[in-house]
């Protein structure tokens, strides 16, 4: 394994948005609070595949320059991200994720 950590690139795109969807699958369906996969893909645009939407506005914030993304990166394959930003009402956003394997 060959870690390397970078900004990522328009192509990221696809994997970064990937790789959200499959931790919020994994980690945050609960009957208890009435979070589905409905729920994920119709309130957060979150679903797999990766919703063409999201991708074109991770395409757009990579492009700016915005959003303080960095990649993890194994042998050319995108294997996790991290994302850092102040949003739109001021609240600060913040994320972590890794790939599924």
């Amino acid at each position: 394994m060959n870690i390397v950590i970078r900004k990522p690139v328009a192509s990221d795109a696809f994997d970064i948005r990937r790789i959200q969807a499959e931790g919020w699958l994994d980690n945050n369906l609960s009957p208890e609070t009435g979070i589905t996969e409905a729920f994920l893909r119709s309130k957060r645009g979150i679903s797999l595949p990766p919703n063409e939407k999201k991708i074109e506005e991770t395409v757009t914030t990579i492009e700016k320059n915005e959003g303080g993304y960095f990649v993890a990166v194994d042998n050319d394959a995108v294997v996790g991200w991290i994302m850092s930003s102040i949003q739109k009402d001021d609240t600060y956003g913040f994320g972590i994720y890794t790939d599924r394997k």
